[in-house]
């Protein structure tokens, strides 16, 4: 996921694309939104609400081939854990994208 692309929209905006396809029917396009949702959350740090969006990604889309990923998500000492790896790798790779604008100005 690149942060810097989805969080131009926003979080409010996924989660809202998310129930409207729920609506509608639209099973995997609400489970999109409410993985990216869920990744948004990842990155921002905030465990309950990762735990709740890929919760809801399983629930609207019990199908989905790779639904153990969300699942490992839904449960809080998985969360924490991917929440810290989650945190190292933005903070790294934030670190090289500013390096690399700053060599390139």
């Amino acid at each position: 996921m690149n942060p810097r692309m989805t969080m131009k929209e926003g979080l409010d905006s996924y989660v809202e694309k998310a129930q409207n396809y729920e609506k509608d029917g639209d099973s995997v396009r609400a489970r999109i939104a409410y993985q990216t949702a869920g990744q948004i959350s990842q990155f921002e740090g905030k465990l309950v609400q990762t735990q709740k969006f890929f919760k809801k990604a399983v629930e609207v889309d019990p199908n989905f081939v790779n639904k153990k990923v969300y699942e490992y998500y839904s449960k809080k000492e998985n969360a924490e854990r991917a929440l810290a790896v989650a945190r190292e790798y933005y903070a790294r790779t934030e670190k090289r994208i500013i390096e690399k604008e700053t060599s390139l100005a």
